[in-house]
C-alpha cells in the first residue's frame, strides 16, 4: 500500500443519537443524520460533517476514534473539544455567542463495533460543572461506509 492509499477519504453516511437526563429526571433527546467524509490517519479514524449548513447555527464537527478514545470537535456556531475516555474526567470548553464555559466528561462506557462496512460507537458519560453532574448522557454514533 503506498502512503496515499493510507490518507484516501470515503464518502460516509453518519447518524448521532443523544439523549440527556438532567438532575430532575427529564431527559431530552436528540437526532443528528448527515452525509460525511470519513478518513483512516495512521491509528486512529475521523469522520468530518456538518450539521445546519446553511443556517445560522452551522456547525463543523469532526469525530476522531480509536479503539480506547473518542473526540469529538465542533466549529462554528459553538466550538467544543470532549474528550472520551473510560474512567477519566476530561475538561473542556464550550464556546458560545453567549460567552465561554468550563465543562467536564467523566466517560462511564465506550463501546465499539469497527466493522469493514460500519462503525457504532456507544458513550455514557457524565457532564460535569464546578458544582457536580448535570447531566447523564448516552450518545450512540453509527457511521456506514
Amino acid at each position: 500500500m503506498n502512503k496515499t492509499d493510507m490518507h484516501s477519504e470515503k464518502n460516509v453516511k453518519i447518524a448521532i443519537m443523544g439523549k440527556q437526563t438532567g438532575p430532575d429526571n427529564e431527559t431530552l433527546t436528540s437526532r443528528v443524520i448527515a452525509p460525511g467524509c470519513f478518513e483512516e490517519k495512521n491509528s486512529s479514524k475521523e469522520v468530518t460533517f456538518t450539521e445546519n449548513p446553511g443556517q445560522d447555527d452551522e456547525t463543523e464537527t469532526t469525530i476522531i476514534y480509536d479503539k480506547n478514545k473518542v473526540q469529538i470537535i465542533k466549529k462554528g456556531a459553538t466550538a467544543s473539544h470532549m474528550i472520551f475516555e473510560v474512567g477519566s474526567t476530561h475538561m473542556f470548553k464550550y464556546e458560545t455567542s453567549f460567552g465561554t464555559f468550563m465543562f467536564g466528561v467523566l466517560t462511564k462506557e465506550l463501546y465499539m463495533i469497527d466493522e469493514e462496512d460500519r462503525t457504532k460507537i456507544r458513550l455514557l458519560y457524565e457532564l460535569l460543572d464546578n458544582t457536580g453532574i448535570i447531566s447523564t448522557n448516552e450518545t450512540v454514533i453509527s457511521i456506514k461506509f
